[in-house]
């Protein structure tokens, strides 16, 4: 990687790791840092706009980084981002773990169930959640 690299200075989520996959497979690596950063350098889309969505990303339950979130918020507030801007994309994320939440408690109730006071100590094999119609897993009031 040169010095004018945009990774050069930050690794971003690569970290420390990026000097070691370039060693192990160099071609692979340039391909991957090309893609992982095409959003930041094509122009296509400006730089905030991509700082706020590398925050709800970071932020989202399936992802939850907290050194990736301060970095984009940082980053975003660089790119002119205000308060304003970022609190509602923290909300959106915040969202999306509730839903995550209202399909999994159900799930969790019903094993807890099946498996009686105090349980069994082992798994329940039954049908997996998946299998059964999506009204009968969550019931909103």
């Amino acid at each position: 990687m040169t010095a004018d690299h945009p990774l050069a200075a930050d690794p971003g989520p690569w970290g420390e790791a990026l000097p070691l996959i370039q060693k192990w497979d160099p071609q692979w690596a340039d391909s991957c840092l090309h893609m992982s950063i095409s959003a930041w350098t094509s122009g296509v889309l400006d730089r905030k706009f991509i700082e706020l969505v590398s925050v709800a990303l970071s932020t989202s339950c399936t992802n939850l980084d907290g050194q990736a979130a301060r970095r984009h918020i940082r980053s975003a507030l660089d790119a002119g981002a205000t308060r304003e801007e970022i609190l509602p994309v923290l909300k959106c994320a915040t969202m999306l773990a509730i839903h995550s939440c209202s399909l999994g408690a159900p799930i969790l109730l019903q094993e807890a169930r099946a498996a009686g006071p105090g349980g069994s100590g082992q798994l329940r094999r039954s049908r997996r959640p998946v299998d059964r119609p999506a009204s009968r897993l969550v019931r909103l009031a």
